[in-house]
């Protein structure tokens, strides 16, 4: 007896994942999938270029937060549609990034201390649940996916933690030497460290 019961939204990963994995075999690049929550059109058009924008993809780009948002979404709770799209990636424990300059309260200059305090402790109540913040040029960067010649004799982990502040997610190197804690950090963050003899 045949089991009726299969989740279909697995099997379209399984089927997803392995044609991408023929098309690979075949020379044939698919563009991945992400969903995208804002009015930024800077950003949108710089994803629109590297990746598929799909409701179903595995991560959530979210360029535009009111503070009613950051409120609902610190509590993980939603109240309408956009706040819903958020809290289902939460619950599906997908990836979300959310670009810090479209946080309503980053447009303002003289917050209040107290008040300011209270809008840091959602975004670090936010950022305990996996969500990221990323500044937008921060973002952009590490989408062109920069790239850095790298020369110098040793490659530690503060440098490479400076090279990736500016955006750099590839490091080609000649003859330096990488720490582990460097190699570990550049596997954790995705950054490219290719040895070129």
């Amino acid at each position: 007896m045949i089991n009726n019961n299969f989740d279909e939204n697995y099997i379209i990963e399984l089927v997803k994942k392995e044609l991408n994995k023929y098309l690979t075999e075949q020379g044939i690049e698919m563009k991945k999938q992400i969903s995208f929550l804002g009015d930024d059109k800077d950003i949108e058009e710089k994803l629109s270029q590297k990746f598929e924008i799909s409701e179903n993809a595995g991560t959530l780009v979210v360029s535009k937060l009111s503070l009613k948002n950051l409120y609902n979404i610190s509590n993980a709770i939603y109240e309408n549609d956009y706040e819903e799209k958020i809290i289902k990636f939460l619950l599906e424990n997908k990836e979300i990034i959310i670009i810090k300059e479209g946080i309503e309260y980053s447009k303002y200059e003289n917050i209040p201390v107290a008040v300011l305090k209270r809008y840091e402790e959602y975004i670090e109540k936010i950022k305990t649940y996996g969500i990221k913040i990323e500044s937008k040029d921060f973002y952009i960067n590490s989408l062109e996916k920069k790239e850095e010649v790298y020369s110098k004799k040793l490659l530690d982990l503060n440098t490479l933690r400076e090279l990736e502040s500016k955006g750099i997610k590839r490091l080609v190197i000649e003859n330096s030497i990488v720490t582990s804690s460097a190699q570990e950090y550049a596997k954790d963050k995705n950054i490219e460290i290719i040895k070129r003899r």
